[in-house]
């Protein structure tokens, strides 16, 4: 390795061992040092693509291990990676992100959250062994000596994460105890923002050279020409700092107590988890296709995976056959270094005697964005997308997905929400896995007039209900609206306001916590849950009030509260307003239009708004309109039917719809193609629905869903 990165690399084993060593561990700590070796200066993979087809790359490979020439006359210039002898996708991390996501949702939470870093941690540790044994096989041992080094420290990176789990696992009781463990997964975590060779790994460089043999004649060999220089590759790097991720959250949850205070008053702390979240989210303004005139270079790891991974559209044909072109959908994997065409298309020409050419839809106008109040994770992918010109080809979205960032969004969500609520727990966050994707299994209550509670509970808009069942009686309150999680907060007719928790929300067993009066002097005109513990208030001059109960998940008392401030007015004009969560507020006009709002300052308090946009009409003849999250409303007819409907656009409240298959233009390159191949015409709310999911349910006081705590965002 170069000598910057040998001095860096040292430095930070030197502080790693160190954190080992914190951990209390009794076997001895020894310093690794990484071997040294002759990097070739040649061009950034940034610059030089080095890219193969998968049929090249397999021969090269066969050569690199066995000295095995091919058989046809090969020519290539290309670069054998990590990722491409030995580690596939991040599938594992996708995984153990949503398993570490779903563990806030049992009784033991913490427990949960261990057993999911220990089984992450093995299937690493195997997973590692298999790509050192397959590093080993290539016969090149300047390829081996950087790589097995890099290997190394992440097995001590690995060996700090399994300590601390350890640590955590005994339960410590001793404050100084807790917060130890906290700070070292802390600083471990924090390697991999400071150290950016972490994520550098070396390709070995492979190319066809002319030989002459000794009769004279000439024909191509392969030859390896040294290594190129280091560069990003997401696996297996994320995989390890998912796992101290997920043990630094749960280190300060415990150390918390269940004191969000403990995390929101520390601003270091707030401003570290912060910056992880950044690290794994997309910035919303970003150029993913940079020029030399707006360079826009990556900064996070979402942006270096997509800036590596293109797929695009390039016309094959040089002019039209009976006024049809045909033309290739191609995919750049600049990690396993290969160009693959994924199928072919067809297009449409006026004449004959016209080059095939296809025009790029161009990108909207970038945002406003007050970089003063970042987004992160889902909110801030979802902004992204609202100005980013579609991908031309859907499989670009799967091998981004594959390399991590589904994984990214989910745990910068998480860090993102201990960072501004000082929790990430709730009981209830959704079902993956076992329901169609970017669906969640409906929670829906009923009060009937005599003020029984009904559970109900549908794991599809397809499926049959579970239920009814009787969770409770005497729930005769003036409103009830659901407060996150699977809390409830019930309004009494003197203004006091009483908080529950339905414990047997997953299979309508009746078990409760609660009632707690956790607020007095409730008297408006209506009341909504924005999630998570946001509660707005609509006064009787129209004034919208913001509130942020902080002890939402466990029914923290009257002091547990930030606000009322005021974030709007005129809010009195509406037959029905209501919120998914996540900021996104719906209001129905007396004509039946929907009109989506998103309250920025939904974390905070802040009058900072996007909006309002028409989605929608029609909807001034329900009797009832539930959110359940995720953009999913049912909504409930005057002769008791349901009806499922899905607003896919929820977070930017307007996408696009209609494919582009074809169309003229002026540019033939593939940077020009790009996005020509399915893309969306901008400007529409996209629904799904209506679905009719129910009827009878008319007649009830009250019919209300959980609103789930931590959304994964749209993808």
């Amino acid at each position: 390795m170069s000598k910057p990165f040998r001095l860096m690399a040292s430095r930070h084993l030197r502080k790693l061992i160190f954190i080992i060593c914190g951990w209390l561990i009794l076997q001895p700590c020894v310093a690794m040092k990484a071997k040294s070796g002759t990097v070739r200066s040649d061009p950034t993979p940034q610059e030089t693509s080095y890219l193969s087809t998968e049929d090249a790359l397999a021969q090269v490979i066969k050569y690199a291990k066995f000295g095995t020439q091919p058989n046809t006359d090969l020519v290539v210039d290309t670069g054998i990676s990590i990722i491409s002898v030995g580690f596939p996708p991040a599938g594992l991390v996708l995984g153990f992100a949503k398993q570490f996501v779903l563990s806030g949702s049992g009784n033991d939470p913490l427990g949960d959250a261990l057993k999911a870093i220990n089984a992450h941690l093995a299937e690493l540790d195997q997973r590692l062994d298999k790509l050192e044994k397959e590093i080993k096989a290539i016969r090149n041992q300047q390829y081996q000596d950087e790589n097995l080094a890099r290997i190394r420290h992440l097995r001590l990176l690995g060996k700090a994460v399994e300590d601390g789990k350890d640590q955590l696992g005994l339960l410590p009781t001793s404050n100084f105890d807790k917060q130890t463990i906290a700070n070292q997964a802390g600083t471990t975590a924090g390697l991999f923002l400071d150290d950016p060779d972490l994520w550098k790994w070396s390709d070995l460089h492979v190319k066809t050279v002319l030989v002459t043999d000794a009769d004279g004649k000439k024909h191509n060999e392969l030859t390896t020409d040294g290594l190129l220089a280091p560069d990003f590759e997401p696996i297996p790097t994320f995989e390890y700092y998912a796992g101290v991720l997920a043990l630094w959250i749960s280190a300060l949850e415990y150390a918390s107590g269940g004191d969000p205070k403990y995390v929101t008053n520390n601003k270091t702390l707030v401003n570290d988890l912060l910056r992880h979240a950044a690290f794994l989210s997309i910035r919303p303004t970003w150029h993913e296709a940079d020029s030399l005139s707006t360079p826009d270079p990556p900064q996070n790891l979402p942006e270096e995976i997509m800036r590596r991974v293109n797929c695009y559209v390039e016309p094959v044909s040089k002019y039209p056959t009976n006024g049809v072109c045909n033309a290739a959908r191609v995919c750049e994997d600049g990690f396993r270094r290969t160009r693959t065409t994924v199928d072919t298309m067809q297009f449409s020409m006026p004449s004959n005697n016209t080059l095939c050419t296809l025009s790029m839809p161009r990108p909207k106008a970038v945002p406003a964005y007050d970089e003063s109040r970042p987004l992160y994770g889902s909110n801030a992918i979802a902004l992204w997308q609202s100005w980013h010109a579609p991908i031309a080809v859907a499989k670009e979205d799967e091998l981004e997905q594959g390399y991590g960032i589904e994984a990214m969004t989910l745990l910068a969500d998480r860090l993102e929400r201990l960072a501004k609520f000082g929790t990430t727990r709730e009981q209830f966050i959704g079902t993956f896995g076992t329901t169609p994707v970017n669906y969640r299994p409906a929670f829906v209550y009923a009060i009937a007039n005599n003020g029984n509670l009904l559970w109900y509970r549908q794991e599809t808009n397809a499926s049959k209900w579970s239920g009814p069942r009787q969770v409770g009686n005497g729930w005769k309150f003036k409103d009830v609206i659901p407060a996150g999680g699977n809390s409830f907060y019930a309004l009494a007719e003197d203004g006091t306001l009483k908080w529950y928790r339905h414990d047997g929300f997953n299979d309508g067993s009746v078990a409760w916590k609660g009632p707690v009066d956790v607020g007095s002097g409730w008297n408006f005109a209506k009341i909504f849950s924005g999630g998570d513990g946001l509660v707005y208030a609509i006064k009787n001059d129209g004034t919208l009030l913001w509130y942020r109960h902080d002890g939402f998940a466990d029914g923290g008392g009257v002091n547990t509260w930030e606000g009322p401030k005021v974030v709007g007015s005129s809010w009195l004009q509406f037959k029905h307003v209501f919120s998914g969560g996540q900021g996104i507020i719906y209001a129905v006009k007396p004509d039946g239009q929907m009109l989506w709002y998103r309250h920025d300052g939904y974390a905070t308090g802040d009058s900072k708004w996007t909006g309002p946009l028409t989605v929608g009409s029609g909807w001034q003849n329900f009797s009832a309109i539930i959110p359940v999250g995720d953009g999913i409303i049912l909504a409930i007819n005057n002769d008791g039917k349901m009806l499922w409907y899905k607003h896919t656009d929820y977070a930017t409240g307007t996408s696009g719809s209609g494919d582009v298959r074809s169309a003229g233009g002026l540019s033939t390159s593939a940077a020009a193609a790009r996005a020509a191949a399915g893309a969306r015409v901008s400007g529409t709310p996209h629904w799904e629905g209506p679905t009719e999911i129910g009827s009878g349910w008319q007649g009830f006081q009250k019919v209300i869903a959980l609103i789930p705590s931590t959304p994964v965002g749209p993808r």
